[in-house]
């Protein structure tokens, strides 16, 4: 349990982070809110939730390529370990 934890932590509180921010200044509910995050943070990026506003607009520009390339390093050292751990 505390392996599993310490994997979705990170991720989870991007996704909140962006949620929350991006959410708020848009005016979406918490589900459009949520999933805006994930897509968008998964790069999977479908287009029909996107920023309008200027705040929600230059937010993004800075915790997108932040949180995918933190998630990138941060997954990378989680597999880099359980390869570790099988050899």
């Amino acid at each position: 349990i505390g392996r599993g934890i310490s994997v979705l932590l990170p991720f989870a509180g991007l996704i909140l982070i962006g949620a929350m921010v991006v959410g708020k200044i848009e005016g979406w509910t918490v589900i459009e809110s949520l999933y805006f995050s994930v897509v968008s943070l998964t790069t999977v990026g479908f287009g029909d939730y996107y920023p309008t506003r200027e705040a929600s607009v230059w937010f993004c520009v800075f915790w997108l390529p932040f949180s995918v390339g933190f998630m990138s390093l941060y997954l990378g050292s989680v597999a880099h370990f359980y390869i570790q751990q099988s050899n």
